[in-house]
């Protein structure tokens, strides 16, 4: 069940310009502090061992929390395109011949299954059906 977490406000006790920029140079204290992202002005904290993982690879404190990170990684992953299609069922198998239906989808024996959908499957030699058509067939 989908449901919004519950987001608790918290006062940020450090600025991500009070950081310093080498990882050499911050201290252990800054695992109690409640730093204030630079991008939605949100509190979030550094645990121990992402610290010791920052120190290990050189990398500086993160300046953004870690739902701006994810945003920012994510935009760079493609929309997905969304087309319109027909069912492939053709009664006993589909429409090119290539795969034999081991059930009957309840449309007569040789029609076209009849249902159109909205997709982002990029169709090479696969099959795609419409939801009625493929639960009669797995299930």
């Amino acid at each position: 069940m989908w449901r919004e977490l519950d987001r608790k406000i918290f006062e940020t006790t450090i600025n991500t310009n009070d950081i310093p920029d080498n990882i050499k140079d911050v201290q252990e204290d800054v695992l109690k502090e409640l730093i204030e992202c630079k991008g939605c002005k949100k509190a979030y904290r550094i645990i121990a061992m992402e610290l010791n993982f920052l120190r290990q690879l050189g990398i500086p404190v993160p300046r953004f929390c870690v739902d701006c990170r994810f945003a920012s990684r994510h935009k760079f992953v493609p929309s997905p395109v969304f087309k319109e299609m027909s069912c492939m069922c053709v009664g006993e198998g589909s429409k090119e011949g290539v795969y034999q239906n081991n059930n009957t989808h309840g449309h007569s024996a040789n029609d076209k299954c009849l249902h159109s959908f909205k997709t982002a499957y990029d169709v090479g030699t696969d099959i795609v059906y419409c939801e009625t058509c493929y639960q009669k067939e797995v299930l």
